[in-house]
């Protein structure tokens, strides 16, 4: 059986950024970039954590979820998806947002 983990990330609103009093701006976030930040990040933590035979998906969803198959990680599993949605939460909006 194949080992794997599928995180589903919803991919944040536009950023309105207020230039005056009526005026904003809106900055879209390079979601390709992003995810692709998403998959190299998470890929190495999670391999060191489950092993280098898991293969890791990231993909863009609706509800957020993370999805263990054929998988069990040590520890609690409600502790184990807390820290990597606090890794997913440790982005920059700068570095991935559009100019």
């Amino acid at each position: 059986m194949q080992k794997s983990v599928v995180i589903r990330f919803v991919p944040p609103a536009p950023v309105k950024i207020p230039i005056t009093n009526t005026v904003t701006r809106t900055r879209a976030w390079n979601l390709e970039r992003l995810m692709e930040h998403l998959r190299a990040s998470l890929e190495g933590q999670i391999q060191a954590e489950l092993g280098a035979d898991v293969e890791v998906q990231v993909v863009t969803a609706r509800q957020p979820d993370i999805r263990l198959n054929n998988v069990k990680p040590r520890g609690s599993l409600t502790d184990w998806k807390e820290a990597l949605r606090e890794a997913m939460g440790d982005i920059d909006p700068e570095d991935f947002l559009a100019p």
